[in-house]
Formats: C-alpha cells, structure tokens, sequence
C-alpha cells in the first residue's frame, strides 16, 4: 500500500488538487506508506529546468538526509493545514497516520512544516483554518502547537496496534 485505499484525489478548496476521504477512516490508521519517491541530490536539484525545479519545490519534501523527495503516486497532492489530520509517525519514519478519525469527504490533510525544505522561503498558507499561522515553513525549534500535534500522534500510535491495517 502507498495510499490509504479509502483515500482518492479530488478538487480541494485549499490549492488544487486534494486528497479525501471516501469512507470513514479511523484514527491510528496507516493513511500513506512510502512508495516510489525520486530523491533529488541538492546538486541533482540544481542542474534541474526551471520548470522541473518548480514542480519539485511544489510537490516534493525534505527527507532526514536532505534529499529533495517527489512522491510518484497520488499523495504529492496531500495539502497544508495547519489543523492536520495526519501527521508522520514517530515510531515508523516511512509511515505517516491518521491523528484522528476522517469522514467521508473531509479532505486528507498534512502539516508541512514537518517537510517543507530547510532554507527554502515561507509559503503563504491557505489552509483557512481556525489554528492558521499564516505562513509554512520547516520548523527547528519546538513551539507550543508542535508539541500538541506530537502529543496527537503519540495518541493515535497507540491505537495503530489494536487496528487492522
């Protein structure tokens, strides 16, 4: 599995495109397993097009490595919120889950300030959620609602055992 199977690619109200949900999802549940990623070297990065750089800084994430990551399957089009409902997992660095249960029809969001490139500029965010910092930006410290979205997944990670995934 690379994508929750109850997880399919929609037009969202945030930017886009957008991934919802299709029916009920638990929380604790594998929402996206790694899959086929192209890593980009931050030279490979460099000798890219014009056009090739955009779609990469647009789609891709910041691995632990620094690698440039482009997911090849449906999840590059998972958007920012700053009230996500998944999150990566602290005890599965190729994982991300489910911090809480998702309707049908509620779009599948992320918070990028776990991805967003080190050294690259602030994106506006056009999450309009009730918590919007306005800005997205990789994170180094560890401020006040970093630490309530751990806290989040520490609880949903408790459920991922009891669940069948």
């Amino acid at each position: 599995m690379t994508l929750h199977p109850a997880a399919e690619a929609g037009k969202s109200p945030i930017d886009g495109k957008g991934i919802f949900a299709k029916k009920f999802i638990s929380k604790g549940a594998t929402l996206w397993r790694w899959g086929k990623i192209k890593r980009f070297s931050k030279r490979q990065f460099q000798k890219l097009g014009d056009a090739q750089k955009k779609k990469v800084l647009k789609y891709a994430f910041e691995d632990e490595n620094g690698f440039l990551c482009l997911c090849l399957d449906n999840s590059r089009f998972i958007n920012h919120s700053c009230s996500p409902n998944m999150a990566p997992s602290l005890s599965d660095e190729r994982r991300d889950i489910a911090i809480r249960d998702i309707r049908p029809g509620e779009e599948i969001t992320y918070d990028y300030a776990f991805l967003h490139p080190a050294g690259e500029k602030p994106m506006r965010c056009r999450c309009h959620s009730t918590n919007c910092r306005k800005l997205i930006r990789r994170e180094v410290s560890n401020p006040p609602w970093m630490k309530r979205l751990k806290n989040l997944i520490r609880d949903a990670e408790k459920l991922k055992e009891k669940k069948r995934q």
